[in-house]
């Protein structure tokens, strides 16, 4: 305080050098976030949609879904008239089992295909269904996309763990 009370024109110019740097910096903050929002508004969020029933219709697993379903039928109704609920009860199950196989290998198809899908479509992500989204969110349906790659992965031919017999001499 000292200091100030004695050199009260050198005081002023520290205050005023305080002052203006301030200014200074408070402006360059404003300029920078200005460009920030500049940026946030040409930077738009892609977001791409698929139909899991359309992309099933399309996938081969849908015809092995529905021959199961018609031999479970088939062999229901005949235990349905020789009155076995036991055999019932285990068409019923076998068929449950069969059927969560099936989807289980569809949605593993799919989660294979989805990071070639959103490099091909440019989206950030892929959602089932969007309720809302705002106006710098842009939404693109990529089903066909899907559709598309299960083709391909479908089309090769799956690996198979033991590609030849293994070596047993024993067995000779």
């Amino acid at each position: 305080m000292r200091f100030i009370r004695k050199n009260p024109k050198l005081s002023f110019a520290a205050l005023l050098a305080v002052v203006v740097a301030g200014g200074l910096i408070v402006a360059a903050q404003v300029q920078a976030g200005s460009h920030e929002n500049d940026e946030d508004q040409d930077a738009r969020i892609a977001v791409g949609t698929y139909n899991p029933g359309q992309a099933f219709e399309s996938h081969p697993k849908r015809h092995e879904l529905e021959e199961t379903a018609q031999a479970a039928q088939a062999q229901m109704q005949q235990a349905q008239q020789a009155e076995d609920r036991q055999a019932m009860m285990r068409i019923q199950q076998e068929f449950q089992m069969n059927q969560q196989r099936i989807i289980q290998e569809f949605q593993n198809d799919v989660e294979k295909v989805m990071p070639t899908v959103v490099e091909a479509e440019n989206v950030h992500v892929v959602a089932m269904e969007i309720v809302y989204a705002r106006p710098e969110v842009e939404t693109k349906d990529v089903t066909q996309a899907v559709i598309a790659e299960l083709a391909q992965i479908v089309d090769e031919p799956e690996e198979t763990e033991l590609e030849a017999e293994p070596d047993m001499p024993w067995l000779e």
